[in-house]
């Protein structure tokens, strides 16, 4: 197929039986049992999950801001929030977006949405990884810590995740297009987004889309994240050694809490990101030596793949919550000055009201006349 709309005779063009009867099936909603299932996961569950994994990272961004003590150590957490809910709000207009408008929309919608959530989706990762490597240098390598994690060099290494990011994923802005053709037998209209001739060739295909994907968003951030995270979980198990021998000053049972927080985190990253690689993998080589390695339908895996990659975007602030005493406290003292600043404004515009209310008429005594008739 090329990029645009074609119209195709029968005669002329050849498709197999399969996909012909395929597509009949949804369009005449035979199988309306798969397609509602697809709407209850793709706008339901995933468009739930986006939404609550946004209002969570705008919640947590607004407590970490309020811990003024602790801001500057906090700063990476809160662009991990920023990052995360940029990558939700993209995923709206991928997965519950599908099931709310027409076809044709959506595909020309995704040629910028898709390449958008990869790009989030990639500095997401990254910033985990710089998170990871803040916390070890600061638990494991106290020392250095006040040289190399200045404010300047944070924010410094955070921008150039973003731009990193985005350059990366560069070539997907342009190498798809919109592909429409018309079967004039069958009164079929298909339309999908196809790579441009310049992208299929196998260099694009195999170096930067297989090799270069899976190393640079899986192999070398989980095993730099792995790594650190067992140094971190045995600096915590030391310091529960020497808790029980004797007592901590409040301020090392905080930074013993935070990285509690933080393995966690980077727990809860691994578990959602991990089966992303292997179903992409798998899938290649199935598509490129034509052989089947899965009973379970392709799609069906990316589906649950893409789920848990929203889930890992989502669940850092329940984390947050269950696990980070300081966080919610915070939390607590945010809702009440909330309903505090509400309740106050409500009595204000009450009390405006009611003194600048004014009777429509004039008070008048009324007095019995001599012929009985008031005035």
């Amino acid at each position: 197929m090329v990029c645009g709309y074609t119209f195709h005779n029968c005669s002329s063009f050849n498709m197999s039986t399969s996909l012909l009867m395929s597509v009949r099936t949804d369009r005449t909603g035979s199988d309306a049992g798969k397609l509602i299932q697809n709407k209850i996961m793709g706008l339901y569950i995933m468009g739930g999950l986006c939404v609550f994994g946004i209002v969570g990272n705008c919640l947590s961004v607004l407590v970490l801001q309020r811990d003024k003590e602790r801001r500057e150590a906090l700063f990476l957490l809160q662009c991990l929030a920023v990052i995360d809910g940029m990558y939700l709000l993209t995923a709206l207009f991928r997965y519950p977006l599908k099931h709310l408008i027409d076809l044709p929309t959506y595909e020309y919608i995704q040629l910028g949405a898709f390449p958008l959530l990869k790009s989030f989706q990639t500095i997401c990762i990254w910033t985990m990884v710089l998170v990871t490597i803040d916390r070890f240098i600061y638990v494991c390598h106290p020392l250095r810590a006040q040289v190399i994690l200045t404010r300047r060099s944070k924010r410094l290494w955070a921008i150039a995740i973003i731009v990193a990011g985005f350059v990366y994923n560069l070539p997907r802005f342009f190498d798809s297009c919109i592909s429409r053709f018309a079967l004039s037998c069958t009164d079929i209209d298909i339309v999908g987004m196809i790579f441009r001739p310049q992208f299929q060739g196998k260099v694009y295909s195999i170096i930067y889309r297989q090799v270069l994907y899976v190393l640079l968003l899986y192999v070398a951030p989980q095993t730099i994240i792995c790594y650190m995270n067992f140094s971190l979980i045995r600096a915590i198990r030391r310091s529960r050694k020497r808790h029980v021998e004797c007592s901590q000053p409040q301020e090392a049972r905080h930074d013993n809490n935070a990285t509690v927080v933080l393995v966690i985190i980077v727990i809860a990253f691994i578990v959602c990101e991990a089966p992303e690689p292997v179903i992409h993998t798998i899938t290649s080589v199935e598509y490129a030596y034509h052989i089947e390695i899965l009973t379970i339908d392709s799609i069906s895996l990316y589906t649950i793949s893409d789920l848990l990659m929203l889930v890992n975007s989502s669940i850092n602030f329940l984390i947050y919550i269950i696990f980070g005493r300081r966080f919610r406290g915070i939390l607590k003292e945010l809702f009440k000055s909330s309903i505090t600043s509400a309740t106050s404004m409500f009595s204000r515009n009450k009390t405006c009201t009611t003194k600048y209310t004014r009777h429509p008429y004039p008070n008048v005594h009324f007095v019995p006349a001599v012929d009985g008739v008031r005035v």
